[in-house]
């Protein structure tokens, strides 16, 4: 055995030094990828890593409903960019919001069924009441570069951020005492004896109540947003890509 490595030691050696170079390499590549390929984190929010390749896919989906729903009126060639840019940021918007969302809801203990996961894919793609797997695993390979296991799962984040995201709008109820010190006050004169004292029409309160909620349910939303962000890690990566 000695006498075997003495006389091929500088094929060994060569050999060794090869596979440190190769060994090299190949974590070289995978920094690489991991670094500017479509793994690459195009923003972080708490524990979680937005990758490049799950924001293009995302941004395709939003380009191809804007493209159907057809132009909003005659854009210039020259804002052809601005526009794309615009829905670039608006969609890692959506993304950060959705993450930080389902994260939240995981922490307050709100979940999501496997079974109500299962119903919506099967109503999704069906054909004629029957579930379509060949149609299934096409769209979400071809149409949203996703295998079934990780469509399946953003599809759980997307429903528990929904989830969470009703659950602050229902706070947000406006109670009648908050209605009537928000509606507006108008000089009464006196009432006529035998009248009655105008107050202010039904649908204008109910519209008011509408508008409150909906002013509530923002600020609720922006300091969970804030809060959020306090705590939690939210850091945006190589906005060159956007």
């Amino acid at each position: 055995m000695v006498s075997f490595m003495i006389k091929y030691k500088n094929i060994l050696l060569i050999l060794t030094v090869l596979f440190f170079i190769g060994s090299l390499g190949f974590v070289g590549a995978n920094v690489f990828m991991d670094e500017y390929g479509p793994n690459t984190a195009i923003a972080y929010v708490g524990d979680a890593k937005i990758k490049f390749k799950h924001f293009e896919s995302a941004y395709r989906a939003a380009e191809r409903r804007q493209r159907e729903a057809g132009p909003s009126d005659t854009e210039e060639e020259t804002a052809a960019d601005d526009a794309a840019k615009k829905l670039k940021q608006e969609v890692l918007q959506a993304m950060i919001t959705e993450e930080s969302l389902a994260q939240s809801a995981r922490k307050y203990g709100i979940g999501v069924p496997d079974l109500e996961i299962a119903y919506d894919i099967k109503n999704t793609f069906s054909d004629n009441g029957l579930f379509n797997k060949k149609a299934y695993v096409w769209v979400v390979r071809n149409q949203l570069g996703m295998n079934p296991e990780q469509y399946e799962a953003a599809l759980l984040k997307q429903k528990m951020a929904n989830k969470f995201q009703n659950a602050l709008i229902l706070s947000a109820k406006i109670t009648p005492q908050e209605t009537e010190f928000m509606l507006p006050k108008t000089e009464e004169s006196k009432p006529k004896k035998g009248t009655k004292r105008q107050t202010l029409p039904k649908p204008d309160s109910e519209a008011t109540a509408i508008v409150l909620t909906q002013i509530k349910a923002q600020s609720l939303a922006d300091s969970f947003t804030r809060q959020f962000n306090a705590q939690e890690r939210v850091e945006l990566k190589h906005q060159d890509k956007i």
